[in-house]
């Protein structure tokens, strides 16, 4: 057992807790320090350090102070505190619950749209009353500003940019009082990835940002980011490149298999749901939606045997949880 010295025992324990991520060897350089008049050496305050926390071995582990012991293994040197990480936090948006009504409009590809398919939709909110526009990501396509091979004779991005800001003002003469949301899909991310490769130096100025080169507040419009999760009541929404892979045959199983909740997303250009029920009867359901652009693009040009034309319309209930998922697919000009 530790010889008796009141004075520097009480000393020692008074800073091993108010200091009880500093290390055993710079806990007892300072104590020594202040109070050399209590401590024979330097080793002397390191071992009285050492011995309270339960550090100074076997014989003397069950001697030690119970309330200021820390494990073996426990590491004094190191301390996150003061530290902060930059790791990226998961950022979530939720619809207002005041929403009731929502018309999903996906992956419409501007300027290679679908027109008669397109218009359907827009009629089909109008006439149900719809009191939101959700706009889930690739409404433009960005040909120019991809990574892939490109056609000069494709539209250039300053045509797109103003095809597009038509496109808002024609949607706003539609529906001039519904809230607008514009998630962002990976096609619009093709704008920030181009910026990236060609003009890294001007990415963080707003100027540059492609919600204001579309003019959204302008247009009354809400910009979502890519990256950001969003809920509408219990539905989790994205666009659907979130998930890495995700397609095939039935894109709403796979996505189950990733989500594992109430979720819907665009992004594959098929209509497709999957509804599952766990032994404790809770319901799952998940949800693919179609899309409003050109079946046959020349890159796919037998998408069309893949691909269908759709949208969906979303009811929320008054608890701002519960919903109701219409998955509408169009075909030869009927929404099925």
């Amino acid at each position: 057992m530790i010889k008796a010295n009141n004075g520097a025992i009480k000393k020692a324990r008074e800073y091993v807790k108010n200091y009880p991520k500093v290390k055993d060897y710079t806990l007892a350089k300072k104590l020594y320090t202040d109070y050399p008049q209590l401590f024979a050496s330097f080793e002397s305050a390191r071992y009285r350090i050492r011995y309270i926390r339960g550090h100074a071995g076997d014989t003397h582990r069950e001697e030690a102070s119970k309330d200021l012991q820390t494990p073996l293994n426990y590491d004094t040197r190191n301390t996150f505190t003061g530290f902060t990480s930059l790791a990226p936090k998961l950022q979530i948006f939720n619809l207002p619950t005041s929403i009731r009504k929502v018309l999903f409009l996906s992956d419409i590809h501007l300027p290679y749209q679908d027109n008669d398919t397109l218009l359907e939709a827009l009629e089909f909110g109008r006439k149900e009353k719809v009191d939101c526009i959700w706009l889930n990501g690739d409404i433009m396509d960005m040909f120019q500003a991809s990574v892939h091979e490109k056609l000069p004779s494709k539209a250039d991005i300053r045509y797109e940019i103003d095809f597009t800001k038509d496109f808002f003002k024609r949607l706003r003469k539609i529906f001039p009082t519904q809230a607008i949301y514009f998630k962002e899909g990976n096609h619009e991310v093709r704008w920030r990835r181009y910026l990236m490769r060609k003009a890294p130096e001007v990415i963080e100025m707003a100027e540059f940002h492609l919600e204001e080169i579309l003019q959204l507040n302008f247009f009354k419009i809400h910009w979502i980011p890519n990256d950001f999760l969003c809920k509408f009541g219990k539905l989790n929404v994205i666009h659907g490149n979130e998930f890495k892979g995700g397609g095939g045959i039935h894109p709403a199983r796979v996505l189950y298999n990733k989500a594992k909740t109430d979720i819907v997303a665009g992004d594959k250009h098929k209509t497709d749901k999957s509804i599952t029920t766990d032994i404790d009867g809770k319901v799952t359901q998940v949800f693919s939606v179609g899309c409003l652009c050109d079946l046959n693009p020349e890159y796919f040009i037998m998408g069309h045997t893949q691909w269908n034309h759709g949208f969906a319309m979303v009811e929320l209930d008054s608890n701002g949880e519960d919903f109701q998922f219409h998955n509408k697919r169009i075909h030869k000009g009927k929404i099925l």
